[in-house]
Parts: structure tokens; sequence; C-alpha cells
């Protein structure tokens, strides 16, 4: 096929829509988005999976192209353009195309690619920052980025009757020589923007989105390294707080919106992005009057135990922590202090040194020294998590809070149990102590539903040096009906994605949570905002991929093949499954 020769239906048909209203490139008007630096971004795509825009630097170009439903000559664009991919990507040239019309949703651009056979990924640009920061104003334009400097090398139109923009310059970048045509004048549909002319300010916009979804961690005594705690302090960090949201990594959630409710969710929508970005774009706008923030921060109560003083608290020895080495693993054991059988309520974790603690797992495993034969129920063994030595209780991670159990639902716990401890330290640069606390909070009397945690999880991990997608499944089938309440992923520095989906009885599935993009340095446990009822013979699968590739910035080493082991620099794939039965009587203790 002859790339250089698209169809001539093609052309007549862009020469008919001349009528349309276009930008026509002139120096001016590339100034500011030609041969500039672009800055990075991270979104999401139609299928719900994470793209950074600087994952991509192992490759020699990017194209960009501008994708809007319903568009004639986006539409018209898709074969030339899947011809130029098809030509190019064994060349290491990776095609991209960004939606960024907040109206056409997930479901409406699937719908688009099924009509069009479109085969690259279409990043959603809801909040339409991205779409401002490349001053993108049409569809159906292309933006080749050269990855080794990060410059838009070239941006317009795929072709003409008379010209191959697109591929000449791409030619040229492969070839490294200069490009000889850099812009040209594009025929596309107009965006529309959702907040035009709109100007944001602090007081009224800003302040709430921080408190509610920053504050929890960006205060006084709270995990981040820094406090929210006035207007001053949001302008000095601003250019970071920018960055941070623009590439996702902030705030430390990371559930795809597309699936599922939780409690205490995190996640900025597009119009919150929108009006954080945008207002610090315009000047970080100040009305005058009280500082939320600075009111906020005064009422902070004693963090110690936002619930109150728990029922009981058992305190971690002091631990020393060196300045410097390896990330140290401590299993550590600790006496059950009370002499009866208990039901918890609600459980929380008191880090003594939030600087020092990668993240940690509560464990407590059954009496081991009774007599009795029975003591160790047939409700134990069926809500055991399957840790090797015990039913994990908690994950604690940066960014925890308390874990009320549902309503009438709690966790057994047998009169004699040991608990255990396990912490993951890490090293901050000078010699650190932590004396961590478990508060924990008791039923009065014996409540309607026993609460368990379970594990699903794979050890037949082999994972190759250098593998970009190295995917894992792992399942387990519930024999008796249950009430889903919380999800957890937990793999190491190569996990990149884990999914949850329910395969029920009748062969219906539902995917109830999806990380896209998995971050280590977070172990977030996720809270649905309804228990979710599973009849008996539901099977929960949990689908996961891992990234031991170079680009995977946080990859150990990525020359090395990868298996299963207790440690960061070894892999798991386990998914923390917490639940209750609905009719737990056949189970209750003895």
């Amino acid at each position: 096929m002859d790339f250089k020769k698209p169809s001539i239906l093609f052309f007549i048909f862009i020469l008919l829509l001349g009528v349309f209203p276009h930008r026509s490139f002139s120096s001016n008007d590339t100034s500011t988005f030609l041969n500039n630096t672009v800055s990075n971004f991270a979104l999401l795509d139609h299928e719900g999976k994470f793209h950074e825009l600087y994952y991509y630097s192992d490759k020699k170009a990017i194209v960009l192209f501008v994708q809007g439903n319903n568009c004639p000559i986006v539409r018209k664009s898709i074969p030339y353009l899947k011809e130029l991919q098809e030509k190019y990507a064994p060349q290491d040239v990776v095609f991209l195309m960004i939606n960024s019309n907040p109206s056409e949703n997930r479901d409406l651009i699937k719908e688009e690619i099924r009509a069009f056979s479109i085969n690259m990924p279409i990043f959603e640009d809801k909040s339409q920052t991205v779409a401002k920061a490349l001053g993108l104003t049409r569809t159906a334009e292309a933006i080749l980025i050269n990855p080794s400097t990060w410059q838009i090398i070239y941006r317009g139109a795929l072709n003409d009757i008379k010209n191959y923009y697109l591929q000449d310059a791409i030619d040229a970048v492969l070839a490294r020589k200069p490009v000889a045509v850099s812009s040209s004048a594009v025929k596309g549909c107009l965006l529309s923007w959702e907040d035009r002319g709109r100007l944001y300010e602090y007081k009224k916009d800003v302040a709430p989105i921080l408190i509610q979804k920053c504050f929890v961690c960006h205060s006084p005594g709270g995990v981040a390294p820094w406090s929210m705690n006035s207007y001053e302090k949001i302008m000095k960090w601003a250019p970071m707080i920018r960055e941070v949201i623009q590439t996702k990594r902030m705030p430390p959630w990371h559930a795809d919106p597309y699936y599922g409710q939780f409690e205490k969710d995190l996640f900025l929508t597009p119009q919150e992005v929108r009006t954080l970005i945008n207002w610090i774009d315009q000047g970080l706008k100040k009305t005058n009057g009280v500082d939320p923030l600075v009111t906020a921060t005064a009422s902070i109560k004693d963090r110690q135990w936002p619930l109150g003083q728990p029922d009981l608290v058992l305190t971690v020895p002091q631990q020393e922590i060196s300045a410097s080495g390896p990330d140290e693993f401590r299993f550590i054991k600790s006496d059950h202090p009370i002499d009866k059988d208990v039901w918890i309520r609600a459980i929380d974790f008191r880090s003594g040194n939030a600087a020092v603690i990668h993240h940690a797992n509560v464990l407590v495993a059954s009496p081991k020294d009774k007599d009795d034969a029975d003591q160790e129920t047939e409700w134990y063994k069926n809500s055991g998590a399957g840790m090797d030595e015990g039913q994990m209780i908690m994950g604690y991670s940066p960014g925890h809070r308390p874990y009320v159990l549902p309503t009438n639902t709690g966790l057994f716990i047998p009169k004699g149990s040991l608990f255990e401890f396990r912490i993951h330290y890490i090293k901050t640069g000078k010699p650190e102590t932590d004396q961590t606390q478990l508060g924990l909070y008791f039923h009065k009397k014996k409540p309607a539903y026993i609460h368990s945690v379970d594990i699903i999880s794979n050890r037949d991990i082999k994972i190759p040096p250098g593998a970009k997608d190295y995917k894992l499944t792992a399942s387990k089938t519930f024999p008796k009906a249950i009430m889903l309440t919380a999800i957890q992923p937990h793999v190491h520095y190569r996990g990149k994605s884990m999914s949850f989906t329910l395969r029920y009885p009748n062969g219906k599935q539902e995917v109830i949570l999806s990380v896209p993009h998995y971050k280590f340095g977070w172990q977030r446990q996720y809270i649905l905002k309804h228990p979710k009822f599973l009849p008996a013979g539901t099977a929960i699968v949990v689908d996961g991929a891992y990234d031991n590739s170079a680009q995977n910035y946080a990859n150990p080493d990525p020359s090395q093949e990868v298996s299963y082991g207790p440690t960061s620099d070894h892999e798991m794939f386990t998914g923390v499954i917490s639940y209750f039965m609905p009719d737990h009587s056949e189970y209750e203790h003895k």
C-alpha cells in the first residue's frame, strides 16, 4: 500500500468541509504550543487503563490525535491514521488519541470505537485541563512529540490534497532530520468548553475541595510532608499541586470511578480537577474573609483516636530503625491481654512514626495452648485469611482512617488469641524510632453477623526481565452467600494494575473494583459504600498485571526475573476480601 496516496474520496471530503471554521497556524499562533516542552500528564483510556505521557520515553515518536464522537472529519481520518500506525508502530512510534469532550462518556466512546474499528487507546480528558495545556481547540488535530526532548515538533492536519504532513514529520524524526513543515491548518469540529469564561476563587471554589480530599493527610500531625494550613501555604506549593494532580499522583486514590462506589472516596472529579488547575493557572485568586484552611486547622481535635478512647490499646515495643540500608520487615508478636472472647466493631491503627512505616498488616492467630479439641471452631477455619499463621484483621498505609465495621457485624477474637504486627519499615536518612499502637473497639454484646477476612492469591509468579504487562489471575468461589464489605489489592513494586470481578452462578459478570494504576506506597483498602450481596456459588476473580521494565520507575531491577516472596524485591498477588455471612448461626463460636 502506498502511504503517500490516501483515498481521493478522503481529499474531496476534506475540501467539501472547507466551510468549517478553522484555525490557520502562523508563527504567532504556534509560538506557545509548538517546539515547547510538553508537561507530563496522566489519563485513563476508554478501557480504564492508565496512561502517563512520560512513560513512553522509550519510543522514538508519539502521535497524539484529537478524537471526538460524531465528527465527520475524525471518522474519515481513521482509516488513514490506522495505515500510518500499521507502518510506523513496528518502528517504535506510538499512536494515541485524546477525547476532550466531557459530554462523551466512556460508554459513548466505546460505541464509536466499535462502529469505526478504532484500535488505539482514547484518553478521557473530562476535565479538559490537558486540552488547555496543549492548546487544543478542534478535533482531527495530530500532534507529533519527540520523547527525547518532549517537544512538539509538528501539529496540524494529517494531510491535505498535496501534502502528507504527519507522515513526512514522522519520517524526519526517525531519520533524525529537521521537520520541513511543522504546522498546518486544522479542519475539525470545535471543542465545547465546560467553564468558558469562568473565574475560580479560593474561598468558595478551592478550599472546600482541599479540605474534603487533601486535608486528611496534609494537616498538622498528618502523614503528608507539609500541611495545608493556609492560603499562603497553598500559594507556595501551587506549582507542585498542579503537577501531582495532572499526573494523578495525588490524591492517593487509585480506583477507576467507572466501577463501584466506596466510602471516604478521595477521587477528584473532572470538575474538581478543572477547578484546582484552572484556579492555579488564573493566578490563585483570593477573596477577603476568614481562611477556611486556617479554620479547619484550628478545629483539629486529638488525632490519636478519632473514634474516642479504644476499649483496648495494643502497643508495639519501641522499634529502632537505622538511618540507611535496605527496607526492613519486622514480625512483632503481642499477647492478647484480655481473658474473654470479644467481638470487634471498629479498628484503628496509630503509627508511632508515619515517616518510617511504608505499610503494616495486623494478624490474629487462634489460641495454641488450649487442650480443648474443638477450640479451633468451624467458624475460625472458614473465616481465616489464609496468611500462613493467622487471620488478617486490618492493613495500614499512609492516609489510613479508622475502619468501622458495618452495622451489627463484628470480628470475633477468641480468648487467648495472639496478635502479630507485620511492619514494613523504610529508612529516612537519620536514625528513627517507632512505637505503633492498635486501637480495638468492642461490641457490648454479640452482633448479629460475623465479620470475616479472606485472601485470594496466586503464588505462581515468574515475571520475565523487562516484561511490561505480565498478567496473572486468581479466583475463589464462596459456597455460601456473603455480604461483601471491603477489598484491598496487594502486590509489590512491579504491580501495575488489579481488578476484581464477580462471576455469579448464572454466568453474569460484574466488575466491582478496578485499580488501573496500583501504587505500592499506599496499600489502600476500598470500603464499599453499601455491602454487596453475593449469592452462594459466586466467584471473585482477581486479574492483575506487572511491569518489570525500566519504564517502571519504582522497579528495583528490571534485568531480573521476579518470583513470589515476602519481601518487596519479590512479588505477591493477593486480594484481601472483607465480608460477613447473612446468617452466621452455623458458624457461631460455641
